[in-house]
């Protein structure tokens, strides 16, 4: 190809130099062309604007792709690629990007998740979802705005995707490295802190940052650390984005699975280190040790996170060590109590940052995430670019080592392990230089004299400072090649290192405690202490070697050395990478420096993407001053040649990118040549067929492998493709052929079964006739058998109701007369009123009718009858039974024995059509059953509906709540109290009219049902039966017990009713005594004070009110009754304008941190506070004080100063207490006559 046309792969041009590559990739990005290949390296230029190139219907365009050049370079390319290779080959995929600061990394990361998760299945409901909202989630907390990125990565993350070996996503795990903690408590200028604290000050409303004490943004230290910003936002639109962004988090956060209570703990956590961060200390010069000067804040942490005050204050103002087996408090300096200050703000972020990832990992976990069953995996690594800034401290240095550790992994790669395999195989290949910092690696991580290792000894001496780390440096590692020391007017706490992204100069202060990063015991204990689970489990975790939290324990298999110096190509092999996968980081951090986390966290990295095959992508920062559009030459030139862009585009041309063992290349490819039971050898003689059968080129065969450029793999996998098509070709014939063979054997089944089928019919039409006289004869049978069964039963109620009988010939005409009333008021029906809510009951002439035969059959029953059951019809008896077997079934059968009574087993006299009818549909019924205690229990069996008649009026039956909760319908299949005793012996209890109550009484010991309608009135209902109760009619009445019970329940009502009275003759008496208020004796010179209370309280009781002195209603909370006493009236102005005052002042200073409110609570509550947390100190060591030259003679003086200035403000009121003892004693005496009067 021309090397003037724009080409998608730049390891195709012809002319490989410096300014070709640079024209390719500029008029690429003219034209928004921003991705190109390098063989199967992928480079990104950012852009620095939205493409229209990311949507879904372009992404569906790199699904499963088959011929790479057809179709535009794409990062969604990548995607496919690593994904359809892990399913091919089961071998995990990592994708490493790499790049500057700006460069577009982290979005590359989300476009490649996006794709994968967009193209794939799960098991699990919505679990793509939550993998997609995970990038985001992170951001938020881990991701800032620095000079070179407006939103760059401050932590390092290795997301891992597992799959199933049918490609279905099957969870995810995300491992967090090195979270730049410092930058909680520190940045630097025109840079910003995470971007949670700006997205929730923004989110939040007024009333939301009251709750967690939060003021203005722009007042917080570490928000605002200069205090030179107004507003921490720099325009209207940046509140608004930061407004939407919170809101966006709080809905992903749901999607995720974190609930409510843990966005709660995790902005708790939040607000106490932005309040800890603004507490400020002074030197206390008699003890030589720093004081909190406000304690506002102090109380604000303690109430956020459930510690005691005086426990923080005491750890943040001293330290503990033991010497000898005893303990020793040191009492801190101004600086070292900002430093422990400090470091639990960094604790805190750190810590709840790792839970949040434990979090995610927990809600993303596999199926197998802890078995022994590995599945496959797409692993993809953001981490923070390459930074030069003009103040680079240790941040920046581990930053900048990480990515030297991975320019030097794809030099391996793409170089050095690649040329190596030539030189073993015999391949003739021209040796490319390229630019090797292994050297940069031991300058920077070597033992014992690289710069990490120095730092962690020097670390180690309690006096040692920057400036003597810097010369440490400078004497060990001067003559490194990639080392500099700073010279002339520049000489301190600096030096310089050859990057292989050029020179950074690096300013060391601050060095030292960045890299101590120590949380003291005494700080450790109190948070450990909390009451608040959240917080307390915070710093129960275990830290694992890399500094995050751990999940599970492992150990490094492998040597850190060789992992960190790559010294041996993986074998990427399934079976090789299931023992890999699990191994992790280690879980003894006792002792360890943040430098001592980096390298494990970096050895735990680089082992993972060892045991995986890379997928490289190279971010390109086309400008500095990130606009859209503009194309810097000389950036793009300097980042091209650091990372080796043109040797890699050489090697590329020339190389051979796919190397595979002849087993792999025959198992993979053999179809293409043998056939498929053939049993081929691995060797190079039957590779070579293979090859020459394919018709490619430009390939070769070395001792033990096969040598395939980047482009080969493609057009064998499109002959593999062509082979499975054919072989699905002719599986789909042979299918259809099966198919069509059992269609036909089903056919003539078919028709040998219709042939069956008609000889049956002809049999049965033969027989017809005989069958018809059989049913025939049976039919008549049963009418015969009817007959006899209904002369029995007439017989038997012709002998056993002779009684009965007399008054059915009654009660037809007298029901008739009653309903032809239309609602008038029978005279002989009396009415009932409840003394309790003035209601009037008026029961029915069925019920009377009903009461009426119970009470005259009574004395005639045995002991063992507990109830009498009607049966009636439209207010018409039909029958009466006296039930003694222990439970009765009622349905809708002709039956009739112990037991079971059938409606279809009652005469049907009226010749009632409708009720007829209905008895067809009764069924099953209703069991009844009677407990020891003398419920009645009812069963529904049938699935029609039974109602209890009566329970839209408790008041008046003995029902339970059960009936009215499930609206007086029995519920089916489960048993329900239709008869509740306790109900019953309460409705006795609540009765005052004797006469009243026996009638009502007995009406409440019946209890009816309803089978089909709820129909109240009785002339409508069709079939029902009412159940009277004799054991609590007759024989329960008697008992001694139970009346007994029952009149303690009547006891309870008439207190309940005394105590009701009592209330309101009390609201009575406060009314009256607000009205006839008592002269005040309060006076000193006032001699007929006794005389004038004496006259009022002989005028209260001659009106028959009550009396009482003010001071007994200010004892009980009263203040209503001394409203004219002087005194009172006085002292509860005072009291109430003092705590008005208190109020304002807690107010304004809880929640707006005025600066007036600020210094009262450092003034009134401080001094306690800091006193207590001295004398606790003093507690554990009580050498403490003398440790520090305190002089105790002042201490005492002081507490007496104190005294005495209390015992002055007590003097003042020394009159008033005088006459209020007087007072006390005379109530007293009073108190104490009447009680002889009460006794005489």
């Amino acid at each position: 190809m021309a090397d003037g046309k724009l080409v998608d792969d730049l390891a195709t041009l012809s002319s490989l130099n410096e300014k070709n590559i640079l024209g390719q990739l500029n008029g690429r990005f003219k034209k928004d062309l921003i991705y190109t290949y390098i063989g199967d390296i992928l480079v990104a230029v950012n852009p620095y604007h939205a493409l229209p190139i990311y949507s879904h219907e372009e992404s569906n365009k790199y699904v499963n792709l088959k011929y790479r050049r057809s179709i535009r370079p794409h990062i969604f390319a990548v995607a496919d690629k690593a994904y359809q290779q892990m399913k091919r080959t089961g071998i995990n995929q990592c994708c490493v990007i790499s790049g500057e600061s700006g460069a577009g990394k982290t979005e590359s990361t989300k476009l490649l998740i996006q794709h994968i998760m967009n193209h794939c299945h799960s098991r699990q409901h919505g679990l793509q979802d939550k993998i997609l909202q995970v990038n985001p989630l992170l951001e938020a907390f881990g991701n800032a705005k620095t000079v070179m990125n407006q939103n760059s990565s401050r932590f390092g993350k290795f997301v891992d995707l597992k799959f199933t070996a049918d490609g279905n996503v099957d969870g995810a795990g995300i491992e967090e490295y090195l979270l730049e903690k410092s930058r909680v408590i520190f940045q630097n200028p025109g840079e910003r802190n995470f971007h949670i604290f700006y997205y929730m000050f923004a989110g939040l409303s007024e009333s939301e940052l009251l709750q967690y004490y939060l003021i203005s943004p722009d007042k917080h230290r570490i928000l605002n650390g200069n205090h030179s910003l107004n507003n921490i936002y720099t325009s209207v639109a940046d509140f608004n984005y930061c407004q939407s962004k919170y809101d966006e988090l709080k809905s992903l956060m749901v999607t995720v699975g974190f609930s409510d209570e843990d966005m709660y703990s995790i902005q708790s956590v939040l607000a106490a280190i932005l309040n800890l961060s603004d507490i400020e200390f002074k030197l206390d010069n008699d003890l030589d040790s720093a004081y909190i000067t406000d304690e506002y804040f102090l109380k604000v942490v303690g109430n956020l996170l459930s510690v005691d005050p005086v426990d923080l204050a005491a750890a943040l103002i001293s330290t503990t060590s033991y010497t000898r087996g005893e303990r020793i408090v040191m009492l801190k300096n101004v600086d070292q109590a900002n430093d422990g200050r400090d470091a639990v703000c960094k604790a805190l972020y750190g810590r709840l940052f790792g839970w949040i990832v434990c979090q995610v990992n927990d809600m993303l976990a596999s199926s197998d995430e802890y078995s022994d069953n590995a599945t496959s995996s797409v692993g993809i690594l953001d981490i923070s670019g390459f930074e030069n800034f003009k103040h680079n401290s240790f941040e920046q240095l581990c930053i900048n080592m990480t990515n030297e550790q991975l320019q030097y992994y794809f030099n391996q790669n793409i170089f050095a392990w690649e040329q190596n395999e030539y030189a073993q195989e015999g391949i003739s290949m021209t040796t490319i230089k390229f630019s090797n910092n292994k050297h940069l690696l031991e300058l920077l991580m070597a033992r014992p004299v690289g710069l990490l290792a120095l730092l962690d000894e020097e670390s180690r001496f309690p006096k040692a400072t920057d400036d003597s780390l810097v010369q440490k440096f400078n004497d060990k590692c001067g003559k490194n090649p990639g080392y500099i020391a700073a010279t002339g007017i520049n000489r301190g706490a600096v030096f310089g290192i050859h990057h292989y992204a050029g020179q950074v100069t690096y300013n060391a202060d601050g060095f030292l405690e960045k890299n101590r990063d120590t949380l003291n015991q005494n700080l450790l204990e109190c948070l450990t202490n909390s009451e608040n689970a959240f917080v307390c489990r915070l710093f129960k975790a275990k830290i694992s070697r890399t500094g995050s939290m751990s999940r599970r324990k492992a150990n490094l298999s492998r040597d850190r050395k060789a992992i960190l110096l790559c010294n041996e190509q993986p074998d990427l092999k399934p079976s090789n990478i299931q023992r890999q996968r699990s191994r992790g980081p280690r879980e003894d951090n006792q002792g360890l420096t943040v430098s001592a986390y980096f390298k494990e966290s970096l050895t735990d990295l680089m082992e993972k993407m060892l045991s995986a095959e890379p997928q490289f992508v190279r971010c390109i920062k086309p400008n500095v001053q990130k606009q859209a559009g503009r194309f810097d030459d000389k950036i793009v030139l300097n980042q091209l040649r650091c990372t080796g862009v043109l040797e890699t585009v050489k090697i590329r041309h020339t190389g051979y990118s796919i190397r595979l063992s002849f087993q792999d290349f025959i198992q993979r490819y053999k179809f293409l040549r043998f056939p498929m039971t053939a049993r081929i050898q691995y060797n190079s003689m039957n590779c070579h067929h293979l090859l020459e059968s394919t018709g490619l080129a430009e390939w070769q065969v070395g001792k033990t492998k096969v040598f395939l450029k980047y482009w080969h793999t493609e057009q064998l996998d499109s002959m593999m493709d062509a082979i499975a098509t054919k072989v699905i070709t002719i599986q789909k014939i042979v299918r259809g052929w099966l198919a069509k063979r059992t269609l036909r054997r089903l056919r003539h089944k078919s028709k040998v079964n219709v042939v069956e089928c008609q000889r049956l019919l002809s049999q049965i039409q033969l027989c017809g006739d005989e069958f018809v006289r059989v049913i025939n004869a049976q039919s008549e049978h049963d009418k015969k058998r009817q007959l006899e069964v209904d002369a029995l039963q007439k017989m038997l109620i012709a002998k056993g109701v002779g009684e009965k009988k007399k008054r059915d010939e009654v009660s037809p005409v007298t029901m008739a007369t009653v309903s032809a009333a239309a609602g008038t008021k029978s005279a002989s029906t009396p009415e009932i009123k409840n003394d309790n809510n003035n209601e009037s009951f008026v029961p029915s002439e069925t019920q009377q009718l009903v009461l009426e035969d119970t009470l005259r059959v009574i004395p005639k029953q045995y002991p063992s009858v507990w109830c009498r059951l009607y049966f009636i019809e439209k207010s018409k008896v039909l029958d009466a039974f006296s039930i003694a077997s222990p439970a009765l079934l009622v349905d809708g059968s002709s039956r009739r024995q112990r037991g079971r009574i059938g409606f279809s087993a009652m005469s049907d006299r009226y010749s009632d059509a409708q009720s007829k009818r209905i008895r067809q549909f009764i069924g099953k019924g209703v069991q009844l059953e009677m407990d020891s205690s003398g419920n009645l229990w009812a069963s529904r069996l049938s699935k029609n509906a039974i109602f209890v008649k009566g329970w839209k009026q408790p008041q008046y039956h003995s029902i339970s709540a059960d009936i009215i909760k499930h609206g007086g319908q029995l519920p089916y299949g489960k048993a329900v109290k239709i008869f509740d005793i306790k109900e019953f012996k309460v409705r006795v209890a609540m009765q005052e009219d004797p006469v009243i109550s026996r009638s009502l009484i007995q009406h409440t010991c019946v209890v009816s049902l309803s089978f089909i309608k709820n129909v109240e009135d009785d002339d409508k209902t069709p079939c029902w039966i009412s159940i009277v109760v004799l054991q609590a009619l007759h024989q329960k009445m008697r008992d001694p017990d139970i009346l007994e019970e029952i009149e303690e329940i009547r006891q309870e009502y008439r207190t309940a009713k005394e105590i009701k009275e009592d209330m309101e003759k009390l609201t009575k008496k406060r009314a009256w005594a607000k009205l006839h208020t008592r002269a005040s004796n309060m006076e000193k010179n006032r001699k007929a004070g006794r005389n004038v209370r004496l006259m009022t309280r002989q005028k209260a009781i001659a009106e028959g009110m009550p009396w009482k002195y003010s001071w007994e209603n200010d004892e009980e909370g009263d203040d209503d009754g001394h409203e004219d006493d002087e005194y009172s009236r006085t002292t509860k102005s005072s009291s109430e304008d003092s705590h008005s005052s208190a109020g304002d002042s807690n107010h304004e200073s809880s929640f707006y941190g005025s600066e007036s409110a600020t210094s009262q609570h450092g003034t009134v509550s401080g001094s306690d506070i800091h006193r207590a947390a001295l004398e606790k100190l003093q507690k554990v060591d009580p050498g403490v004080k003398h440790r520090k030259s305190i002089h105790m003679q002042l201490i005492r003086e002081a507490e007496t100063l104190e005294k005495e200035y209390t015992s002055n403000l007590s003097g003042q009121n020394l009159e008033k207490r005088r006459q209020w003892a007087k007072v006390k004693n005379i109530k007293r005496q009073d108190q104490e006559r009447e009680a002889t009067e009460d006794k005489m």
